[in-house]
């Protein structure tokens, strides 16, 4: 079988679906912009958002050889991207959360196709697991610092921290927002704590990469306003990393109450509570297995 994968995440997380389906005889064929010709000729297409990848699909409607099956995230949803999708084209949405899927029923152009949803997979293999001492380095990791991932407030409940001891550290991955009042804003909270800030910029997302930069952090701070799961937070766990999430909307389909905070005074609480490495790796290898992902996958996109 022909599959084509549409991704202009360039398989950040499409990535394991292209080995999978190579593994099992399949030719996969790669695309970040938009071809007709994988629409025309393969059996399988998989769209990974709903950009202009499929928008120009459905748009130009060129004759498809097969079955399109598009997933949806909350980039996508939120920025009314479904809307761009004509009815009938796709043959199946895949759905990562159900808070997604729930905002997603105002888009009745997408009511012809059939839905499924699957929660994400992550190979906990590729995340050396490793038991340390309770240390004090937290890691905060976003493509963009903005306030939509709620960076300022990573920095608010990291002062609390440090200025009762200068021993703790806050490691930043991603790159600043562009923004006068909000460079502005970021530069005047950091100005009491910037000796325990490191940054990073954006790392490759590749597995030695983020292996090596988590192995001898501590804890994973997640303070977006929204997520559709956050993978950052799934690799951290698997690490062996204690997760600290903000409340979002949706979080309790996708995270126990336990690793979950609505207030900075309950962020701060979360830091003093037990470390428990094997719990965290646990969670993830029980309700995000790769395996199980791959299969339900295959279900749709194979069948």
């Amino acid at each position: 079988m022909r599959i084509a994968i549409q991704d202009s995440w360039f398989e950040k997380f499409s990535c394991v679906l292209h080995k999978h389906w190579e593994s099992l005889g399949h030719t996969v064929l790669f695309e970040p912009g938009f071809n007709p010709n994988l629409i025309e000729t393969c059996d399988r297409v998989f769209f990974e958002s709903a950009d202009t990848n499929i928008h120009l699909a459905t748009q130009q409607r060129p004759y498809k050889k097969g079955k399109v099956i598009l997933r949806i995230v909350d980039v996508d949803a939120l920025v009314n991207g479904p809307a761009g999708v004509k009815s009938g084209y796709v043959d199946d949405i895949i759905y990562i959360a159900p808070h997604i899927q729930q905002f997603c029923q105002k888009f009745e152009n997408l009511r012809t196709s059939r839905e499924h949803l699957i929660r994400m997979g992550v190979d906990t293999d590729r995340y050396a697991f490793r038991k340390k001492p309770q240390g004090k380095k937290i890691v905060f990791i976003a493509t963009r610092l903005t306030p939509e991932k709620g960076y300022d407030k990573a920095l608010m409940i990291f002062q609390e921290l440090y200025k009762n001891d200068k021993s703790w550290e806050l490691h930043v991955v991603g790159r600043m927002f562009e923004n006068n009042a909000w460079q502005l804003h970021v530069e005047h909270a950091l100005k009491p704590i910037k000796d325990g800030v490191k940054f990073y910029g954006n790392l490759p997302y590749t597995e030695n990469t983020i292996n090596d930069f988590l192995q001898d952090k501590d804890y994973v701070l997640l303070c977006s306003m929204k997520e559709a799961f956050s993978f950052a937070t799934a690799e951290a766990m698997s690490k062996g990393l204690k997760p600290i999430v903000y409340a979002f909307n949706g979080c309790e389909a996708i995270w126990p109450e336990w690793m979950l905070y609505k207030t900075e005074t309950e962020a701060l609480a979360l830091f003093d509570t037990p470390h428990e490495p094997d719990k965290y790796r646990q969670y993830i290898v029980d309700n995000y297995g790769l395996q199980r992902y791959l299969a339900e996958m295959d279900n749709v996109v194979l069948n």
